[in-house]
């Protein structure tokens, strides 16, 4: 009798009903033959061998597999978790207000040089122009004669008696004389570094009085602020402009005294 793998007991005959569904099945030879449903075919082919799993082998992959996927569940779980966390967090900062970046004193100066007026700009163009032409060539005649067609320049860009109105700077530098007289040094410009201040050799008559009222709104401020203010150049015979440095400070970094008569 040929055994059927579920029903070895089992033999269908054309007389029964379908037992089994039409397939390959294995016989004693060791080979497959083929059942239509009804009868045996003369279909045979080679056996292929069934290697039936230990129940305890299987119950140990079985272990061993639940541990892999509760341990990838956790951390699939906490990767979520996390990822939602984050984006919890970044929704939060993005309702944050945005927080402006730190103003520097080179900002302030740019900013500065945005609201300078007519002269005040005609006279930083002037210097920037002598620094440029200075630095472009390393003969030192040459140098001089550049350095003082930019003085010529600089008077030129300043009224006839060298006071100016409502120029903008930043404070670089703000102190007592001995007597407690006000000390002043702003800086403006953007790509050239220009000073102008009140200490030039200690004369007192260009220090700021204390009672006066630059004085009084200088002491309500502080170095790295913003000013608008006004006064009078000092006067050289030789250069037009009473500066400071030699070499060529004066022309990389220019300084030059000043007699403050209003600050705003």
């Amino acid at each position: 009798m040929t055994a059927f793998p579920w029903k070895a007991a089992v033999r269908p005959s054309q007389g029964d009903a379908v037992i089994n569904p039409a397939g390959w099945y294995p016989q004693s030879d060791g080979r497959q033959r083929y059942w239509d449903g009804q009868k045996w075919t003369g279909l045979s082919a080679q056996g292929i061998s069934v290697v039936t799993r230990r129940t305890g082998a299987r119950r140990a992959w079985l272990r061993h597999h639940k541990v892999l996927v509760t341990i990838g569940a956790v951390l699939l779980l906490g990767a979520s978790l996390g990822a939602v966390g984050f984006g919890a967090k970044a929704d939060a900062r993005a309702d944050l207000p945005p927080v402006p970046p730190a103003e520097t004193t080179d900002s302030r100066r740019a900013a500065a040089v945005k609201s300078q007026p007519e002269d005040q700009a005609a006279f930083l163009a002037a210097l920037v122009d002598g620094r440029d032409r200075y630095q472009s060539t390393d003969n030192e005649l040459k140098q001089e004669l550049i350095r003082r067609e930019r003085d010529r320049e600089l008077c030129s860009a300043l009224p006839g008696d060298l006071e100016v109105e409502n120029w903008a700077g930043v404070i670089s530098g703000l102190r007592t004389s001995g007597g407690g007289e006000g000390v002043l040094e702003v800086e403006f410009g953007n790509s050239l570094n220009v000073r102008v201040g009140n200490d030039f050799l200690s004369l007192d008559e260009r220090f700021i009085p204390v009672v006066s009222k630059p004085y009084r709104n200088l002491a309500e401020l502080r170095v790295g602020t913003p000013i608008h203010f006004s006064g009078r150049f000092i006067e050289d015979r030789e250069t037009c402009l009473q500066g400071r440095g030699w070499g060529s400070r004066p022309i990389k970094s220019p300084h030059f005294s000043f007699q403050f008569s209003g600050v705003k």
